[in-house]
């Protein structure tokens, strides 16, 4: 069983909030929505292996789609709390922000401006698609006796150009710098989850540090709510790749 706990506030409690704090708080609560949904969506696309061989597949291209998604939320995320009014804000705020939440703070520049990889997918493949250039680094990359097959169906949501997630794929991997394949997409991978549990652990002091301030401490002490007794196991829950359409 899941209990959810309800933290009522109201518009006008919003109101009263700095229109600048206020729409921090909006977006930072935004973004944890995002990082949840998309976290439960990779783990729930990659918790089965089908015996299938081409459904396997395409549901690990799938996974990487879904995964891509994240990265392009994380980056924008960190884009929105680098703005300067908003730097501004974190600076007034940082001190009650408790130790969990400086060190995330901390940790997450740190990760953002170490390597700059996430930012440079993000700006190459996921929220602006590539030059020729760069995907041809990627296909010349590619092992020949990979699956370069198109699968299609009568509708589009179970047909997949594999071949162009190859392309993709491996040019995103390239761009790591590392020599093997299996090292690059773990390097993406250990950044991804790095930057995914790390922010939470910033935003949600931050934002409960704006709400004291403004409402009081009472604002999130939490209600009833409910209790949902039929969720299932996040590893037992899986979503493959073909679904059937109605005709």
């Amino acid at each position: 069983m899941i209990t959810v706990y309800r933290v009522p506030i109201s518009k006008e409690q919003f109101r009263s909030i700095p229109s600048a704090e206020r729409g921090l708080v909006f977006v930072a609560g935004h973004i944890l929505n995002q990082i949840g949904v998309f976290m439960k969506l990779v783990r729930f696309s990659t918790s089965h292996t089908s015996e299938d061989p081409i459904e396997s597949r395409l549901s690990a291209a799938q996974s990487q789609l879904l995964l891509r998604c994240l990265i392009g939320v994380l980056v924008e995320a960190w884009e929105f709390l680098r703005r300067p009014g908003n730097q501004k804000i974190i600076g007034i705020y940082s001190a009650s922000i408790g130790d969990v939440g400086a060190a995330s703070h901390e940790s997450l520049k740190k990760q953002f401006g170490k390597s700059g990889l996430l930012h440079k997918l993000r700006n190459a493949f996921l929220y602006h698609y590539p030059k020729p250039e760069q995907l041809d680094a990627g296909f010349d990359w590619i092992p020949d006796d990979e699956d370069w097959d198109w699968y299609l169906s009568e509708s589009n949501t179970n047909s997949f150009y594999f071949s162009c997630e190859l392309a993709f794929g491996y040019a995103i991997m390239k761009n790591t710098g590392e020599p093997l394949h299996i090292g690059a997409f773990g390097t993406v991978m250990q950044q991804v989850m790095q930057v995914a549990n790390t922010l939470p652990d910033f935003l949600m002091p931050l934002m409960r540090a704006i709400l004291f301030k403004n409402l009081g401490e009472k604002i999130l002490t939490p209600q009833s709510g409910t209790a949902i007794n039929n969720a299932p196991k996040i590893d037992d829950f899986w979503i493959p790749y073909f679904a059937e359409t109605e005709k």
